[in-house]
């Protein structure tokens, strides 16, 4: 999360413990080495949601339904 002027923008973000494909409601991947710097309830609305690839770690899907709950039809999601 940064702030670029009065912008935020979040970039790749992974909210949760573990980061893949979800089966059955369990997420199969690996797990953070660390916890998020913040949680999903704590973030400002961000202004852009740039995701730099489209790789599972960078595009982290359980995140991205979080965000899209919290925020509905109010963010704008990029892939580089």
């Amino acid at each position: 999360l940064m702030r670029l002027g009065s912008s935020w923008i979040l970039t790749d973000p992974v909210m949760f413990d573990r980061y893949g494909i979800n089966v059955l409601g369990f997420t199969l991947g690996p797990h953070r080495y660390s916890r998020p710097a913040l949680r999903v309830d704590d973030l400002p609305k961000p202004d852009l949601v740039l995701l730099s690839h489209a790789h599972l770690d960078h595009t982290d899907l359980p995140t991205l339904e979080a965000l899209t709950n919290r925020f509905p039809n109010e963010l704008t999601v990029v892939c580089a």
